[in-house]
């Protein structure tokens, strides 16, 4: 195609219309039309003088005219004169094709702008679409008008007569500033701040154009809007809708799981060489999902065994009547009570219809999950780092009672594996107020045995816990009020100290001008009693969580109170910000905790955590205070903190470093490590470490090796501690296996699959155009797919497969149609939404369509059909009445439309200028759009009214 024929092109639905190509039609009847010569229609009259009517009954005809004379600059031009002192002169040559953003990505977008030697011009009428002002272009890029922001900040800007209005005031134009193009009106960028209140960054390297607003803009406005209705929803306890339409995947009865199993040859000084082995299993089973764990020695046995099975669902489409959004039977975990009682792990099982991905700012989250042996991981929130570590319990981490932030919370948990893996897996937590929506109730019920597993088998050496092996069960519920108020309530009993203890507390939440309120009190067996306020809300731009209680007669806070020991009273800070420096981002956390006990000891705890990503490193420092006074006692003074260094997976070289220090009460370093890993080909990875502590004198040099065979991965791990000559050694082999879903075959991978939800991919051709792989259609090779987390490229078979996306979360899966190998095919859908599960492998089919042209000729209703249409605007409409494309007619009546996808559609006049000009189509203007990919060629025959 050629350019003069591109440009006339309007880009598809639902983006933006090209800047380069627009028309307003004039007022002209419809005899006027057709007694005018072509040019005639594609010249409309200039804004905002309308062309007469002409008088009916008689003939229109045009003719030759000398050009009219030149406009005086500072007043009124007449149609077609030209202004006096020239313009800038904007050709195709100059086009430049320019991403188009808001300072924080709010909106982005493609504009076409024009770049001379000495300024880059963006065309006003894209820019006010992009911002949503009411500003219009007419009289062919010469007059713009309209108001932002407020009604009563007009502007008119007036090319023909050298002019601009603002407020009722008129000045005249810097006319090297402004020219008129193409049917848009065109302004330097460094001139659009003085008049309109933004700030406008172009960058010609970059290919980008940035946009800061300076007040709020109707965008923001809309932002705010949703954010509330988001707050709305979270009181409610209903998600958002999806954005992509929901594939299901159905329980069975019983399918083929998804395994891992790693065997380990270790030995230390001290201890002879034997054999360990973890076995982890998930999958389909009664309808449920099923997760198994056992830990075998040749030394011991089995040391350790877990077993599960439940349900998740975030639509809370569970038990029927109970509408539950998760339960589980087996090995479980408990929920925390608003007072008291702190969630436990154990056998038994719990019950919850609470918003999966949905919690109240007032709440603590317990995370727990998976950790194969020699795997590190770190939990983030909102990329502040709020804890790593590599101890498993029973096989899983335990990150307890991390405090959230208001607003969006999203938590990544970054696994390092000893082969040399990185995975994460995203939780998006939306947190509100804790109201829920008038009527709206939601429960928890649980039973466990504390830390007992329902195979009860214990490594050699093992020390149970305070509290090892008693039961408790409770039930806390809350119920919407009113919309202002909700009312919460729990009770339990429990075993503590050798007998049967019982706990009840009630509770509201409410809000008042954007802050949350919440109040607690509970009384326990033996009279203990317990009273919580708490307030949260975001001030200054920061998440703010205040909270106090006091306790009596020898209450046990157990989610306050980390020695389970009577307190008197407990007050508690948070705050955290995102500081926005330039293009970067600066995470910050402050947390403070005073502690009162029974006894009259006091304690307060401190903590600041900041985090700086610079290229591909991450930086991270966390200071901890604490100070503990006691009757007839000294208070003592600690402050510690830690500093991590870390680069990003992706690069042959990384490293990883680690600072602990003390300052005070004697400042010095008390540790510090670092970590180098190098990639020697693509299949063997070397990682040398030291650690130096320095309050034993004790530096541990570390060794380990990888090497990959395929799938298979083979590592060695040591390490040496001087001066006391310990050492210790691991020879590691891991692998995951299942059955791979598109070919019915078992399929080997490297560890970690089977803790977490997948997903099978392909691309295909879809000839004959019913949305389904069939028999001998092609699949697409190097296509590209994605997640919030996770990005995958398909082999030569067009199949891939998405691994650690979660477990019971709503998860988009998308396409990059930029990864497909012509420009004229696109997916039939852009992404689907699933919930993930662990053991299951769904299949994500994503049908490519051919896209097709166009190509319309408007004609004259004269008996020839030979005359064509100039300037008439076409649109493209679909069997819902959406608008999918539009384009106006050259001076030919040629009209291009491209990238449209297979359907039936109907062809119209766009209706303002059919009124306008009393036009309409002789025929009922249907076009079908075959799978072919085959240009439509059609004649479109314009009569009058």
């Amino acid at each position: 195609m050629t350019p003069a024929l591109r440009k006339h092109v309007i880009s598809i639905m639902p983006g933006r219309p090209s800047g380069a190509v627009r028309w307003v039609a004039g007022m002209v009847p419809a005899g006027a039309l057709f007694a005018l010569p072509v040019a005639a229609v594609a010249a409309p009259s200039p804004a905002p003088s309308p062309a007469p009517a002409p008088s009916p009954g008689l003939p229109q005809t045009v003719s030759s005219a000398a050009p009219p004379p030149a406009a005086t600059a500072g007043r009124a031009a007449s149609p077609g004169q030209a202004v006096a002192n020239a313009y800038p002169v904007l050709t195709e040559n100059d086009e430049l094709i320019l991403e188009i953003r808001t300072q924080h990505r709010e909106m982005t977008d493609t504009i076409t702008a024009h770049g001379t030697r000495g300024a880059v011009y963006l065309p006003l009428g894209d820019l006010a679409r992009f911002l949503d002002l009411q500003i219009t272009i007419s009289d062919d890029g010469n007059y713009a008008s309209g108001w932002y922001l407020s009604p009563s900040r007009t502007i008119s800007i007036n090319l023909r007569a050298g002019t601009i209005t603002q407020g009722g005031k008129e000045a005249p134009l810097p006319k090297r500033d402004f020219a008129a193009h193409d049917g848009e009106m065109w302004i330097r960028a460094d001139r659009l701040a003085d008049i309109l209140p933004i700030a406008v960054l172009t960058d010609l390297r970059a290919q980008t154009v940035v946009i800061k607003t300076l007040e709020r803009f109707p965008f923001e406005q809309r932002l705010d809007r949703e954010n509330a209705r988001e707050r709305l929803a979270n009181a409610g306890g209903h998600a958002p809708p999806p954005t992509y339409p929901r594939q299901q995947t159905p329980y069975h009865l019983f399918d083929a799981p998804i395994g891992e199993v790693e065997l380990r040859a270790a030995g230390s000084d001290g201890i002879r060489t034997h054999v360990e082995s973890d076995l982890r299993a998930s999958g389909d089973l009664l309808f449920m999902t099923a997760r198994a764990y056992a830990s075998l020695s040749s030394a011991d046995g089995l040391v350790a065994a877990r077993l599960q099975l439940g349900r998740r669902d975030p639509d809370a489409r569970l038990l029927g009547p109970l509408h539950a959004t998760e339960f589980a039977l087996g090995d479980v975990a408990s929920a925390s009570l608003p007072l008291g009682l702190r969630g436990v792990a154990g056998r038994g099982f719990a019950l919850t219809n609470e918003p999966l991905e949905r919690a109240s700012v007032f709440e603590k989250m317990d995370f727990r999950g998976e950790l194969p042996s020699g795997f590190e991981v770190e939990l983030y929130r909102n990329d502040t780092l709020v804890g790593s570590t590599r101890d498993a319990v029973a096989g899983q981490y335990e990150f307890l009672h991390v405090p959230v932030d208001f607003g969006l919370n999203v938590f990544r948990l970054v696994f390092y594996g000893p082969q040399g893996q990185r995975r994460e897996e995203v939780r998006r937590i939306s947190v509100g107020d804790g109201r829920l929506a008038k009527g709206a109730f939601t429960y928890n019920v649980f039973a466990v045995q504390r830390d007992k597993t329902l195979i009860n088998v214990s490594p050699p050496g093992f020390q149970p816990s305070q509290g090892y092996g008693t039961w408790r069960g409770g039930v806390a519920m809350q119920y919407g009020l009113t919309s202002a108020l909700t009312v919460v309530g729990s009770g339990a009993l429990y075993q503590w100290g050798g007998r049967s203890q019982w706990l009840a507390s009630a509770g509201l939440r409410s809000g008042l001008g954007g802050f949350a309120a919440k109040l607690d009190a509970a009384i326990g067996s033996g009279g203990g009693t317990a009273v919580e306020l708490g307030v949260a809300g975001r001030l200054l731009g920061a998440s703010v969580v205040a909270t106090h209680a006091e306790y009596g007669h020898g209450f046990i806070d157990e989610v306050r109170s980390p020695g389970n020991l009577p307190l008197k009273s407990m007050s508690q800070f948070d705050l955290a910000k995102t500081l926005h420096v330039g293009n970067r981002t600066f995470p910050l956390a402050f947390s403070w905790q005073r502690l009162a006990y029974a006894n009259g000891q006091v304690s307060n705890i401190a903590a600041f955590h900041q985090t700086m990503t610079v290229g591909r490193v991450m930086a991270t420092n966390v200071i901890n205070y604490t100070d503990t006074a006691s009757p007839g006692t000294a208070t003592t003074h600690t402050t510690t903190g830690t500093f991590d260094l870390a680069t990003f997976a992706g690069s042959h070289t990384q490293f990883r470093g680690q600072v602990g220090y003390s300052l005070g009460p004697r400042p010095g370093l008390t540790s510090l490590g670092g970590e180098l890993a190098r990639d020697i080909g693509h299949d063997t990875t070397v990682r040398a470490g030291i650690n130096r502590t320095f309050d034993n004198h004790q530096t541990t040099l570390g060794l380990s090796a990888t090497r990959k065979f395929g799938p298979v991965a083979l590592a060695f791990d040591s390490t040496y501690v001087m001066p006391i000559k310990s050492f210790a050694f691991t020879l590691r082999l891991g692998v995951s296996f299942g059955r791979n879903p598109l070919s019915g075959r078992m399929f080997v991978a490297r560890p970690g699959l089977s803790s977490s939800g997948a997903v099978a991919v392909r691309a295909f051709t879809d000839s004959n155009g019913n949305g389904v792989f069939d028999p001998g259609e092609e699949t697409i090779a190097n296509a590209a797919f994605f997640t919030a987390s996770q990005h995958v490229t398909a082999g030569r078979d067009g199949t891939a497969m998405l691994t650690g996306i979660g477990d019971g979360n709503r998860t988009a899966v998308r396409i990059d149609s930029a990864s497909l190998p012509d420009i004229a095919m696109a997916p039939a859908r852009p992404g689907v939404e699933i919930v993930a599960r662990p053991g299951r492998i769904p299949v994500v089919d994503f049908a490519i369509e051919r896209l097709s042209d166009i190509e319309a000729t408007a004609v004259y209703a004269d008996g020839s059909h030979k005359r064509g249409v100039a300037g008439l605007v076409l649109q493209l409409v679909d069997r819902n009445g959406r608008l999918m494309a539009h384009a106006r007619s050259e001076n030919d009546g040629f009209t291009l439309m491209e990238q449209i996808r297979p359907g039936d559609y109907t062809l119209q006049i766009a209706p303002d200028q059919a009124r306008n000009l009393k036009i309409r189509l002789v025929s009922d203007g249907h076009v079908h759009v075959g799978i072919d990919g085959k240009p439509v060629r059609m004649k479109i025959v314009v009569a009058p009214q």
